[in-house]
């Protein structure tokens, strides 16, 4: 069980929102609506406005736990529902996400504790060798600890709660004075008072730790002891199987100008047309706006594992021949489904080795549509592209000209297929590129 503070905007005082999961059995129902992108496990959330947070929630217990803790926490059959109804219906913002994740990861979980207060919103980024979301701030966080301690006294709380967990600030923000550091907050010593502990957490990682949640299945000693035997007859073949089934590590390199930073961009033709020239993506609010016809660029790295053991496998892999990645780039439209997009020499997968930088562009074409540019890179062997396919338009029901995608459950599945892969989300829009504007500005009698 997870409960959440939520703060009345603007009117002060709030409620606690209290969630709680439970193994329940896929209906016909369910099984139709994950074939159209939603997930069953959160749709009960949709009355209170929370099925995406929710989405966003499992999308990052589904990332950071491996197939055997999946399986152990039986993930396939959870279903996230709420106790008591707020008093406004619908819940604003993002902030229930930490709180979804962990009702999730403690109703599978074989720990002492089973409830948790949290507040925090999740984004969710790749790692190297796995995938963590990272817990960012929320608003009113003092108003939220007043209605947990009001609630304390009140005697509304579980007795087993001793702790609240929320983001971390900002260290630079709390020594530079600009945010009050969390240990000296009147709120936090309130609740510190009344027994309860507030502690501030980096990564959902981090917060099931807080809450004795074992993210890897259990060994016995004498398992534990054994294994450690095997490994060290089988060190050379395991450290091997390590290497080849990790996630090959793909990041967006530095742009081709310093402005543009980590990320994609657009290209553009100077007004000779002889040279390039590259704008950054304008964006509304954070969600960056190509405009159809232009050109969008990226310049991404397939890396290297930063360990010494690792370096070797890269350099044998290479040696014997293997060492060559497969790269296919995808692109799925919450309306027009999923493209493959031809790059080099019209290929729809192309052959790079590990550590190497590559640049590319592919033109924007209609329709204007929400969208994700999926980069998908194999260690061994070429992708069966047309399998794909098949297995994308019968998992997202495209026969039959469904609602919308759902653009992180396709990413999503699409990463599956890959042993690495990248994702960008962005919009396609009618209307002039920055490109347009730069060329219209420099013509004679302007």
């Amino acid at each position: 069980m997870a409960l959440i503070p939520l703060a009345s905007r603007g009117e002060g005082g709030g409620e606690l929102l209290e969630l709680y999961c439970e193994a329940s059995s896929d209906t016909a129902k369910d099984e139709q609506d994950r074939k159209r992108g939603i997930e069953p496990s959160v749709e009960a959330l949709r009355p209170i406005n929370l099925h995406g947070s929710g989405q966003r929630a499992m999308a990052a217990v589904q990332k950071l736990l491996n197939a055997k803790a999946k399986r152990r926490f039986e993930l396939d059959t959870r279903k996230v529902r709420f106790s008591n109804k707020p008093a406004s219906s619908l819940v604003e913002g993002r902030s229930a996400e930490l709180g979804i994740a962990l009702s999730i990861l403690l109703s599978g979980s074989q720990n002492t504790i089973r409830a948790v207060i949290a507040t925090g919103v999740l984004e969710v980024l790749p790692g190297i060798l796995d995938f963590n979301a990272r817990v960012e701030q929320v608003e009113s966080l003092d108003e939220k600890l007043k209605l947990i301690a009001d609630a304390k006294r009140k005697g509304l709380l579980p007795k087993e709660i001793d702790r609240v967990l929320v983001p971390r600030p900002n260290r630079a923000a709390e020594q530079t004075g600009t945010v009050q550091p969390l240990a000296e907050r009147e709120t936090v010593k309130a609740l510190k008072g009344l027994g309860i502990e507030v502690i501030p957490v980096r990564t959902l990682r981090d917060a099931a730790k807080q809450v004795n949640v074992s993210l890897t299945d259990r060994l016995s000693v004498v398992r534990r002891t054994l294994a450690a035997a095997a490994m060290t007859a089988v060190v050379g073949i395991t450290a091997w199987g390590w290497y080849s089934t990790r996630d090959v590590p793909v990041i967006f390199d530095a742009g081709p100008t310093e402005e543009l930073g980590g990320k994609p961009f657009l290209v553009c033709a100077d007004p000779g047309g002889r040279t390039a020239v590259y704008r950054p993506i304008p964006t509304r609010g954070l969600v960056p706006q190509v405009p159809l016809s232009s050109v969008l660029g990226w310049r991404i790295r397939l890396g290297s594992f930063k360990s010494t053991a690792a370096a070797i496998f890269e350099a044998l892999n290479d040696r014997v021949g293997v060492g060559s990645y497969r790269l296919a780039v995808a692109f799925v439209g919450e309306r027009s489904g999923l493209h493959i997009l031809p790059t080099e020499g019209g290929a729809l997968q192309v052959s790079k080795q590990p550590g190497v930088r590559w640049d590319w562009g592919q033109q924007v074409d209609k329709p204007a549509e929400a969208g994700v540019l999926v980069f998908l890179v194999r260690r061994f062997g070429g992708f069966d592209l047309e399998q794909i396919q098949e297995k994308f338009n019968a998992r997202f029901d495209r026969n039959r000209n469904a609602a919308p995608i759902n653009l992180e459950f396709a990413s999503n599945f699409l990463a599956e297929q890959a042993s690495g892969s990248l994702r960008f989300f962005f919009e396609t829009v009618d209307g002039p590129a920055p490109c347009d504007l730069t060329a219209a500005a420099r013509r004679p009698g302007r």
